[in-house]
């Protein structure tokens, strides 16, 4: 497992202790002071897959969750993170009315569009839980 940096200019992803990023020489010391660097977590599932996680622009919460997926990994629970969650409730017409909620897709200039195609998708699978809808069903829809 480790905490790894991301260049703001390449976004190559790199160790923390670089001081300049390898593939375009940008001051990564700079960079951090600024709070421009991104940090991700690397680490392998029990299945073997690596897997690599963003944190965000504070060194501090990269540790914790990287202390995190440590701990749960030594118990065992690491797979769990990933797992398709069997109680998620959620129907189509509930995510809309979220998603269409949020302030970036409000300041969007096609809002009311997406609007009136989120309400004719809703006729059809609006009552349905996520979770029960097949990919062939969204196909023949489409």
């Amino acid at each position: 497992m480790a905490i790894l940096a991301e260049c703001p200019r390449c976004r190559r992803k790199q160790s923390t202790k670089n001081k300049i990023c390898k593939a375009c020489e940008h001051d990564l010391d700079k960079a951090k002071k600024s709070k421009r660097v991104r940090y991700w977590i690397d680490y392998k599932l029990p299945g073997g897959k690596q897997k690599r996680e963003l944190v965000g622009k504070s060194i501090e919460k990269a540790r914790d969750a990287d202390g995190k997926r440590k701990a749960q990994k030594r118990e065992g629970r690491l797979d769990e993170i990933f797992a398709y969650k069997k109680e998620s409730t959620w129907t189509f017409e509930e995510l809309a009315e979220w998603w269409l909620k949020l302030g970036s897709v409000k300041s969007r200039s096609d809002h009311s569009r997406v609007k009136i195609a989120f309400n004719k998708f809703s006729q059809v699978f609006g009552l349905r839980l996520i979770r029960d809808v097949k990919l062939s069903e969204l196909k023949d829809y489409q």
